[in-house]
């Protein structure tokens, strides 16, 4: 596994953000987050609610910015994501139509067999509609200037974040980040980053003040305008995002065994999410077994959401590992490969034909 040309601290990343939305997922079905007692505990748990915000979605959407602004545009990428969220979707599908069929019903069929269709996982269907358009961005990007960059990252910031807080209105109808829109303006942020890099002020102290400022801030207006109005556009919300992002991208890992442990974990985020949201999971064994927990003391239900959330990480890195096996075997790695030569094959030929045509005309 290469190590040397990859950036672990992105990996290590990506695992810690979803660490930080299975917790979220947790507190959310338990339902101490909604407890109409405020006492300190209430205020703890809101606090890790706002930290998982801080690096979730905005992360991972910065993260693509980075990764893909200078790469070039390859359908592939996209056609084998669709065949891992069908393998998963189906594949659950079936083992509750073989040990559960009860509680199977038509919509959920439909469900499965039509992910992106029926929404399943908002993130995935946000990413889908977003990968067409990055060619387009990137050429964008590619042709603007700093003083542009600067520009449109400032636009994009006060538009998308900055005035949406202030008004308390979701103005440009970001659905409070949960959108193709907010994932699109966050790949512009990522891409700056990958194109001008990070300042050279910014170390491991200013990014923890940053961070802890931010999210006490963030915190502290949770308390004073509702729970409700906790967004993924909230200006220090996005902030901390920004943070983690380049802290993340500063750190230096040796090539090792725990190196390669952490390649491993953070390649298969994706597939946690993946899992733990599917909806007959989600409904029938996740929510139930999250809201048991309810009874235990709060710093023992910390733990165990923790606890949780590091087993729900090795176990899907270990299923994720088993399906890239599977899709070896059976060739599907290779039917992704062959479908993008295919497309790029024929818009080449179709490319070429246009030009040696208007050649012969003139």
């Amino acid at each position: 596994m290469e190590t040397k040309t990859r950036n672990i601290g992105i990996d290590f990343l990506r695992i810690i953000s979803m660490m930080l939305i299975v917790i979220a997922h947790i507190f959310k079905a338990g339902g101490l987050l909604y407890s109409p007692i405020h006492n300190g505990s209430y205020y703890v748990l809101w606090t890790i609610e706002t930290i998982a915000y801080c690096s979730s979605v905005t992360c991972y959407a910065l993260l693509t910015g980075y990764l893909l602004v200078d790469k070039p545009f390859k359908l592939r990428r996209i056609i084998s994501l669709w065949m891992q969220v069908l393998f998963y979707s189906v594949s659950v599908l079936l083992l509750f139509l073989l040990f559960a069929p009860e509680v199977v019903t038509a919509n959920d069929i439909y469900s499965a067999l039509f992910p992106m269709v029926k929404s399943n996982y908002w993130y995935y269907t946000a990413y889908f509609c977003l990968f067409f358009f990055i060619p387009f961005l990137n050429v964008i990007i590619k042709h603007l200037d700093r003083r542009g960059m600067n520009m449109l990252c400032i636009y994009i910031i006060i538009s998308c974040s900055v005035i949406p807080s202030l008004v308390g209105y979701d103005i440009i109808c970001e659905n409070n980040g949960y959108s193709v829109l907010w994932l699109a303006a966050m790949y512009i942020l990522g891409a700056y980053l990958k194109k001008y890099g990070i300042p050279k002020w910014f170390c491991t102290w200013n990014a923890a003040l940053i961070f802890i400022l931010s999210v006490t801030i963030s915190c502290v207006l949770l308390h004073y305008r509702g729970v409700d109005t906790l967004s993924l556009t909230d200006p220090f919300i996005l902030l901390s995002s920004i943070v983690l992002v380049m802290r993340a991208l500063q750190l230096k890992w040796k090539e090792g065994i725990m190196s390669k442990f952490i390649i491993f974990l953070g390649s298969a985020s994706f597939t946690v999410y993946i899992i733990h949201t599917h909806p007959l999971i989600w409904n029938n064994i996740l929510i139930n077994w999250f809201s048991s927990f309810i009874w235990l003391p709060t710093a023992w239900y910390i733990v165990a959401a923790i606890g949780i959330s590091i087993v729900f990480i090795v176990v899907c890195s270990l299923i994720e590992e088993l399906r890239k096996m599977l899709f070896h075997l059976v060739k599907l790695d290779r039917l992704a490969k062959w479908l993008d030569w295919l497309f790029t094959f024929r818009f080449a030929t179709r490319k070429n034909t246009k030009n040696i045509g208007g050649s012969s005309i003139k």
